[in-house]
Parts: structure tokens; sequence; C-alpha cells
């Protein structure tokens, strides 16, 4: 059963990926548009990227930044406690309304996209 779902998201993974890849969008044309997008100041700086698990560097291991813009399918997935925003998880967008995730990252009523 297992092995029938990971290869159903992995055949969806690929289908999304050729999408994106024939995009007739260009990169810059993206970046431009969202530089000065009003949710830039919700960002947390400081903490963003982050990680409980790394000690040392407190960042994702052996990353590279990203630029603005670079990756438009990605977002950024938490919860909001009280007035306080946590962004733990991460997901791909799908479409305009479904967001693909982690299953574990989809366990409180209180999500943020």
């Amino acid at each position: 059963m297992c092995l029938v779902i990971l290869s159903s998201l992995l055949y969806l993974l690929c289908i999304i990926a050729i999408g994106s890849a024939s995009s007739s969008k260009e990169p810059e044309e993206a970046v431009s548009s969202i530089e000065h997008h009003d949710n830039w100041r919700h960002l947390d700086r400081k903490n963003c990227g982050r990680t409980r698990y790394d000690d040392i560097r407190g960042r994702i291991i052996d990353g590279d930044e990203a630029k603005i813009g670079q990756f438009p399918w990605l977002v950024r997935i938490g919860v909001r406690i009280s007035k306080i925003r946590l962004f733990t998880c991460a997901g791909s967008l799908l479409n305009r309304y479904y967001v693909l995730s982690a299953a574990h990252c989809g366990d409180r009523n209180n999500m943020l996209v």
C-alpha cells in the first residue's frame, strides 16, 4: 500500500516538475513581481531556515541560499499559537488550491501557508 502511494506521489512530482520546466514565464520576471510583496514583512529573517536538529550552525546543512522567487512553487507552512507564528514545514504548490507536504505538517487546525 505504501509503495503504491509513494509511486503515485513520485509520478505527481514528475508531472509538476515537467509543468514547471515548461513554463513560459522568465525567472527574472517572476522575481521582479514579488520582490516588494507585503508578505515579506512577516518573514522571520533571524530564524528562517534554522532547525532544532543542527545546534552547531542552526541552518540547513550544506544548503545554498535561494534568490527571491527562484522557487515560486515552494511554500512555508507553520502554525499560529496566540500571536506567535512558527514555520516548521515546507510544501510545494500543486495548483491555486492545493499544497503537497509531509503528513506531519498537517496535524493542526491553526496551520498557516
